[in-house]
């Protein structure tokens, strides 16, 4: 008996400390945008919504490379944006169009989910580098996106 309590116990506390799916919603300027089947899911962590980093840049029309060795994502924007993250760092490097360089720390690392091959990222700073507004409703679970 105790050591069915022990196992339950271990078990609980291990699924209390992973990443879950989240039944959050994504609008970006108004439209919902939908993670494609096969591109991963929104996973709730850390207290944040985080996303794969491929969805969000190819939905801002970025050209995106991975660098296995350094494990790092980098992005080409449409109009001369840079976007450059490493798995496991909290810095978050961003260029815009106007040559205007943004050096962020963010509270969370990014993750990479081993089993899906993806990098997840918190979608706030992200999108905050970007220049895009993000609003929270938790009642809906609902986060918004706007330029």
């Amino acid at each position: 008996m105790k050591k069915l309590v022990s196992i339950t116990l271990v078990f609980c506390l291990l699924l209390s400390m992973t990443a879950f799916a989240a039944n959050t919603e994504i609008y970006i300027n108004g439209e919902k945008a939908a993670i494609a089947e096969g591109m991963g899911s929104i996973v709730e962590k850390d207290n944040r919504t985080f996303v794969p980093i491929r969805f969000l840049l190819e939905h801002f029309q970025y050209q995106v490379s991975w660098q296995d060795a350094e494990q790092m994502v980098f992005g080409a924007g449409p109009n001369g944006e840079i976007f450059v993250m490493q798995v496991g760092s909290e810095l978050l490097f961003f260029k815009d169009a106007e040559n205007n360089e943004k050096k962020i720390t963010m509270d969370v690392s990014p993750f990479l989910n081993l089993a899906e091959g993806r990098t997840y990222v918190p979608i706030r700073f992200i999108a905050d580098a970007m220049g895009y507004e993000v609003g929270w409703d938790g009642a809906t679970q609902t986060v918004t996106l706007t330029k």
